[in-house]
């Protein structure tokens, strides 16, 4: 699998803006499996709590220069002493993981940003369906945990291709989670997978679902869903998503206006927001530039977005008030920006 196909777990590329940096220490590193590795961090000021967060957030952390990496926390909501945090080690990704495995090592200080959340979980959900596909365990896995923290029914439905090959295994099942999650193991076999459709082909009022591992799996969970409410429907990608059309025949020109300052620039058909942007000095945060990491999402002023990204819910969709830069336009013929 290329390294870009780990959004939120790995995200990808440079930012055009340095993010707020936040300076951690490394206090432990475990192994996982073979491939994928566990780093503890804390404040490397003695003493300081670490900013709290929310299940399903994640840090952006700087690998070397200006390359930066965006992956999810695993543990606990609320606690504030330490951020843990699992890599996967890409051996044929552009190398940002295989950095980390090889330099990082107990004590070493690193530059972080956030925590941020695009994965959000809805705590009025009467019962919760969580489904993890490989990598795709540590946004899900700390939700399992603040699921049982405030006493909400769950289940927790995990692939992976062996227990060797199962992040957090020890974890789960050495804990009350285990009692909640089923693992779903397939190596050597074709009928080793997750029944998707049979899952969720009767749901209970009040359930949410929440999925996040390889297109495959997100797609068959979405396939299932599509009679669900979709406030209720929740996923995160680990890449771009394949289908999503970013350039269309017959997208037209139309222009961006900067709210703070009135500048406006035309954004041509085959171009994006995002870089016609930086092409006249306006600096936007970026991280994947494929609409899957949320890193450049923008409030709107005014105007109709065409959204084409993989972050945004049909509801914030319909509501018009955010856009990605990196690869949606407009419908109207122009869009203000609250930049």
């Amino acid at each position: 699998m290329d390294e870009d196909i780990i959004a939120k777990v790995e995200g990808a590329s440079e930012a055009t803006e340095e993010p707020i940096v936040m300076y951690l220490k490394i206090s432990n590193v475990s192994d996982e499996t073979a491939s994928i590795r566990t780093y503890s961090l804390v404040n490397a000021s003695a003493g300081v709590p670490l900013p709290e967060f929310s299940a399903g957030s994640h840090i952006i952390v700087r690998v070397t220069g200006s390359t930066w990496r965006q992956y999810s926390l695993v543990n606990t909501p609320g606690l504030s002493d330490h951020y843990l945090i699992s890599v996967l080690r890409e051996q044929e990704g552009r190398g940002g993981s295989q950095w980390i495995h090889e330099n990082w090592k107990v004590g070493d200080i690193i530059e972080t940003d956030g925590p941020a959340n695009n994965f959000k979980l809805d705590e009025s959900a009467g019962r919760v369906i969580l489904i993890a596909g490989g990598i795709g365990i540590t946004p899900i896995l700390s939700m399992a945990r603040r699921l049982q923290q405030i006493g909400t029914e769950y289940h927790l439905y995990y692939c992976a291709r062996s227990v060797e090959e199962t992040a957090h295994y020890a974890a789960i099942v050495n804990s009350t989670l285990g009692r909640n999650v089923t693992f779903i193991h397939n190596k050597g076999t074709k009928g080793g997978r997750l029944d998707v459709s049979g899952l969720l082909s009767d749901r209970k009022e009040d359930c949410h679902v929440y999925v996040c591992g390889p297109h495959g799996l997100v797609e068959a969970v979405k396939g299932a869903t599509r009679g669900w409410p979709p406030e209720t429907v929740h996923y995160e990608l680990f890449g771009a998503d394949p289908s999503a059309i970013r350039c269309r025949e017959g997208d037209s020109e139309f222009t961006v206006t900067i709210g703070s300052t009135g500048e406006s620039f035309a954004v041509p058909a085959g171009r994006s927001i995002l870089r016609v942007l930086a092409d006249n000095g306006v600096k936007v945060s970026k991280l994947c530039e494929e609409g899957y990491c949320g890193s450049c999402l923008t409030p709107v002023v005014s105007g109709k977005p065409d959204h084409r990204d993989s972050v945004l819910t049909q509801a914030e969709r319909n509501s018009g008030e955010l856009i990605a830069l990196c690869c949606s336009r407009a419908e109207s013929e122009n869009l203000i920006l609250d930049l």
